[in-house]
């Protein structure tokens, strides 16, 4: 499944980053179970790297750069 959700903005503008979570959440309303957690989500940047995306312990979004196929 390939989610675009373009640039994000130079500088933090609320709206826009709305839009990014909403973008985010609507692609993944059918690959992620609301009953069922999981411990990372993979994500690829337009040049084609790979991030994991998972939530510390005080609830904070970390972003890892992984090769892809390894996680």
């Amino acid at each position: 499944m390939n989610i675009f959700i373009g640039s994000a903005p130079k500088e933090y503008h609320q709206g826009a980053v709305g839009r990014i979570i909403e973008q985010i959440r609507n692609g993944l309303a059918f690959a992620v179970s609301r009953e069922e957690a999981v411990s990372a989500v993979l994500l690829q940047s337009p040049d084609g790297s790979v991030y994991s995306l998972s939530v510390d312990d005080a609830g904070s979004l970390v972003t890892t750069a992984v090769p892809l196929g390894t996680r």
